[in-house]
Parts: C-alpha cells; sequence; structure tokens
C-alpha cells in the first residue's frame, strides 16, 4: 500500500464519520476533490478541512438543506381554522378599505402662482376734451 493510498484510506474513514444525509451528499466530490488537491496541498491540509467539516456537520443540526418546494407551492400540513381565515378576510377587507379612502380624498391642487398681471387699459372716450386745432385760428 503506497503512502497516498493510505492516505486516502484514512480520508475515506473520515468522511465516513460524517452524518448520512451529507455522506450521501457530498463524499463523492469530496473524495475527487482529495484526489486532485493531494500532491499540490498535502495530507495535513485536506484532513484538517475534511475534520472541521466533520464538526460542523455534527454540530449543525439541519446539515443538508432540504430541497425547496417550487415558488407559491406552499401546502399546509393541516388545513386552516375558520378562525384563521376570518382573520385574514378581516385584515385585507381593512387594508383595501383604507386605500380606497385614501384615493377618495378631495385634495385640492397647487394653484401657480402669479407673477404678473395683465392689465388692460381701455381709454375712456368722454375724458378726452377736444383740444382745438391750430389751423381753426
Amino acid at each position: 500500500m503506497s503512502y497516498r493510498d493510505f492516505n486516502r484510506m484514512l480520508y475515506r474513514t473520515i468522511l465516513h464519520l460524517h452524518p448520512a444525509p451529507f455522506r450521501e451528499r457530498f463524499a463523492g466530490e469530496m473524495l475527487w476533490i482529495f484526489d486532485e488537491m493531494f500532491a499540490e496541498r498535502g495530507m495535513w491540509k485536506l484532513a484538517t478541512d475534511a475534520l472541521s467539516s466533520l464538526l460542523k456537520q455534527w454540530v449543525v443540526a439541519d446539515a443538508v438543506p432540504k430541497t425547496a418546494p417550487a415558488p407559491f407551492q406552499f401546502v399546509p400540513e393541516r388545513p386552516m381554522s375558520a378562525a384563521i381565515l376570518l382573520q385574514a378576510a378581516l385584515i385585507t377587507s381593512m387594508a383595501l378599505l383604507g386605500f380606497s379612502k385614501l384615493l377618495q380624498q378631495n385634495v385640492p391642487l397647487p394653484q401657480p402662482p402669479k407673477t404678473f398681471e395683465v392689465r388692460r387699459v381701455v381709454p375712456d372716450i368722454c375724458e378726452y376734451k377736444l383740444r382745438p386745432s391750430r389751423h381753426a385760428r
């Protein structure tokens, strides 16, 4: 057994100590990384990485996240009670009523400022006095 084979067996043992869901999902990939990086990094760095991963996986309760349902496919585990549906309907109707009241308010539009005022001067004909013309003398 070569030095590399012995270290690979040791690394597989460390991987086998991981929780089953994590091991099923990531063990093959971690072994591939070991095979690719053994000559470059050496056993010490790869083993410390695997041991830190082992510690994290056993400390964290839900190590492998469950697959999330597709968007907008929430299926409740039990049917909703009538009280919850009534509360949801009441809150929704209050929100809609509030928005409709906001839209119905008569808010006066601001008037533009008067920058100048146009005055129209209409001459009064009666005010003018007839002047005698110069030729009339």
